[in-house]
C-alpha cells in the first residue's frame, strides 16, 4: 500500500482557550502510518503548523509582529494566510483561522515555557520533549488542567528551522519600538501613567515596612533568649548586671605635655624640596603657550544637520515646499532638532511631521 506525505497528519485548528494537543504526532517528528481518509479541512497538519511558524518567525525578524493591536496585527495575518494558501493549493486559510491558530501556539509556548523553567524539568532539543519529575506534573496539571498535561506528554513541534529558541522568539512579550508612546497633549494618558506610578510606589512602600516590621519581630533579644545572670531560677524579675571592666592603667606620653614635636632638618629639607619643584612646575606650565579652539559651527549644527538628513531620507518624494516647511519648524527652536532625534520608529516621525506640516499651512494662511 502507498503511503501518503506522513506531514499531513491534521493538527487542531482551536480557539486561543482550547487545551488539546497541537498536532497528534511526535513533537519535532512527522507522523507515520497509512491514511485512510482525506486530509481535514478544518485541521492543520504538521507540515502547515511548522510552516506557519517559520512565517511567524519572518514576520518577528523583519518587526511587523512589534505590536498586538488589531489594525497593525490584521494585515501581517493577511499575507500569512495568502503564502499559506500558495503553499498548499487544497486548504483555505483566512486571517481569522491563522489569528486563532497564533493564539492557541501562543498560549501552548507560555504553559511550555513556565514547565521548562521549574526546577527539575530538563529540555531534549531532540525531541522538544520535557523530562518533569511527577510533582511538576501534578503542579502543572493542577495550573492549567488538560494543557498542563499535553505540554509535559506532547512537546513542541519542532524541525530543522523551528527550534526552542524559534519559538521563544517568535512569542516573546517584549514591548516593541513605539509601544504605548503618549501623545505631547495626551493629559489623561500622563494622568493614568502618573496614578499608576503612584499606586506601585505605595505597594512598594507597603512591602518594605512590612518587611522592616518582620525583621524586626526576629531580632535576637539576649535578656528575653533565657535566665538573666543575677536574677534567681524561676523569678518573675529580671535584672540586668552591669559588671565593672577595670580600665587600663593610662601609660605615660612619650611627648612632654605643651611641647610639639618638631620635624627633623632632614624632613623639613625634603619637604622643601618638594615644594620648590611643584611651584617651578606650576610656572613652566603657565609659560607655555596655550592652542585655543574656536569652532565656526554654531551650537546644535550638529543635531540640525542630522535632523535635516533624516527628513529627506524619510520623505524623498516631497517636494521642496514641504522640506522648506519641515527645515523651517526645525529652525524655529534648538530644542526642535533634539525632540525629531528622539522620536524612535518611522511611524512617529510621519505622524509628527503631518502635524508640523499642518501647523506650518495654517501659520501660512494666518
Amino acid at each position: 500500500m502507498a503511503h501518503p506525505d506522513p506531514s499531513s497528519a491534521p493538527s487542531p485548528d482551536l480557539p486561543a482557550t482550547s487545551t488539546e494537543p497541537l498536532s497528534t504526532s511526535e513533537p519535532g517528528q512527522a507522523p507515520s502510518g497509512p491514511l485512510t481518509t482525506a486530509p481535514s479541512t478544518t485541521r492543520w497538519t504538521n507540515e502547515q503548523t511548522l510552516c506557519l511558524l517559520e512565517l511567524l518567525l519572518e514576520a518577528r525578524r523583519e518587526g511587523r509582529l512589534k505590536s498586538s493591536r488589531s489594525f497593525a496585527i490584521k494585515p501581517v495575518f493577511e499575507n500569512i494566510a495568502k503564502r499559506l494558501e500558495s503553499q498548499f493549493k487544497d486548504r483555505v486559510f483566512s486571517p481569522k483561522r491563522v489569528d486563532n491558530k497564533y493564539r492557541l501556539l501562543r498560549q501552548f509556548w507560555r504553559v511550555f515555557e513556565e514547565a521548562e523553567r521549574m526546577p527539575g524539568t530538563v529540555y531534549s532539543p531532540e525531541t522538544g520533549r520535557l523530562n518533569a519529575s511527577k510533582a511538576n506534573e501534578e503542579i502543572l496539571a493542577a495550573r492549567h488542567h488538560a494543557l498542563g498535561r499535553v505540554v509535559i506528554q506532547q512537546g513542541l513541534l519542532i524541525n530543522e528551522w523551528i527550534t526552542f529558541e524559534s519559538w521563544e522568539e517568535i512569542f516573546s512579550e517584549e514591548l516593541g519600538t513605539g509601544e504605548f508612546i503618549l501623545e505631547a497633549d495626551d493629559d489623561a494618558g500622563f494622568a493614568r501613567a502618573a496614578a499608576r506610578e503612584a499606586a506601585e510606589a505605595k505597594k512598594s512602600g507597603t512591602r518594605r515596612k512590612k518587611a522592616r516590621l518582620e525583621a524586626a519581630r526576629h531580632v535576637h533579644d539576649p535578656f528575653l533568649s533565657g535566665a538573666t545572670p543575677g536574677c534567681a531560677e524561676g523569678s518573675s524579675s529580671r535584672a540586668l548586671v552591669v559588671s565593672r571592666v577595670p580600665r587600663p592603667p593610662s601609660t605615660p606620653s612619650e611627648v612632654t605635655e605643651g611641647r610639639v614635636p618638631r620635624p627633623s632638618l632632614k624632613r623639613r629639607r625634603q619637604q622643601s624640596d618638594e615644594l620648590m619643584t611643584l611651584i617651578s612646575g606650576l610656572v613652566a606650565q603657565s609659560q607655555q603657550p596655550k592652542k585655543i579652539m574656536i569652532s565656526s559651527r554654531m551650537q546644535g549644527a550638529e543635531d540640525f544637520e542630522k535632523a535635516a538628513a533624516d527628513i529627506r531620507t524619510l520623505f524623498p518624494e516631497e517636494d521642496v515646499s514641504f522640506l522648506w516647511k519641515a527645515f523651517k519648524w526645525l529652525a524655529a527652536s534648538s530644542a526642535n532638532p533634539l525632540i525629531w532625534n528622539a522620536l524612535r520608529s518611522e511611524k512617529m516621525k510621519r505622524e509628527w511631521m503631518e502635524r508640523v506640516q499642518t501647523r506650518c499651512a495654517s501659520e501660512d494662511r494666518e
